[in-house]
């Protein structure tokens, strides 16, 4: 089961990333010449900037995301014993509970990093490309 499980988390993991990644420039490649990027607590845009930033905002947190995703559980793999705090070290530091341990957390870590994913897309998709009228109107354009 775990072995499945790891299959289809780490496929689900590369497909958002994929289709976070393809929403991104999407957003790019409709964008008006200034869009806002960053917005205040009031939900108004308080920084405005060039659709590239935008995009190397959205991928570079997608790729850094995924990147930490499937790299913490194999740092976990290579670090030695001494240096992993577990509770019940006793099993969990035997060859077959260290790979267990690996296994689980590598498979928790895909599922997170599709979470997060998903909510970057969801992200691109409600602060999507506008027709720059907020830009004009405050003197952006």
């Amino acid at each position: 089961m775990l072995r499945h499980m790891a299959s289809w988390s780490r496929w689900m993991l590369g497909a958002s990333a994929l289709v976070a990644l393809g929403a991104a420039l999407h957003s790019y490649s409709v964008s008006p010449e200034v869009v806002p990027l960053h917005y205040g607590v009031n939900g108004v845009a308080d920084r405005w900037g060039s659709p590239l930033e935008l995009l190397a905002v959205q991928g570079g947190l997608v790729l850094f995301g995924n990147a930490l995703c499937v790299g913490l559980p194999e740092l976990m793999r290579r670090l030695p014993s001494k240096m992993l705090n577990r509770p019940d070290n006793e099993y969990w530091l035997t060859p077959e509970g260290r790979a267990l341990a690996g296994a689980r957390l590598a498979d928790w870590a895909n599922v997170l990093g599709t979470a997060v994913n998903a909510l970057l897309l969801a992200l691109v998709l409600l602060l999507g490309p506008t027709d720059g009228g907020a830009a004009r109107s405050a003197g952006h354009l």
